[in-house]
C-alpha cells in the first residue's frame, strides 16, 4: 500500500521566518551510501552538520526557483 500525502499548497514566503525554530515538521529520508558520503563531505567542507547542510541547501535552491 502506497502512502498518499495530502497536497499542500505552497504558502507565500512573505510571512514566514527562515530562522524560526525547527519544530514544524520532521521526516525520515533514506539515503544510499553515495548520497550519505556526499552529504557528509559537503557538510564537513562547509563546517555544517548534515541537517544544517540540508537546510542551507533548501534555502539556496528555493532562492533560485521561487
Amino acid at each position: 500500500m502506497k502512502h498518499q500525502e495530502k497536497s499542500e499548497e505552497v504558502p507565500s514566503n512573505c510571512c514566514m521566518d527562515p530562522n524560526a525554530r525547527h519544530n514544524f515538521k520532521t521526516f525520515s529520508l533514506r539515503l544510499n551510501e553515495w548520497e550519505n558520503t556526499q552529504l557528509a563531505a559537503a557538510a564537513e567542507e562547509t563546517g555544517r552538520s548534515k541537517g544544517c547542510f540540508i537546510r542551507w541547501a533548501i534555502r539556496e535552491q528555493a532562492k533560485k526557483v521561487l
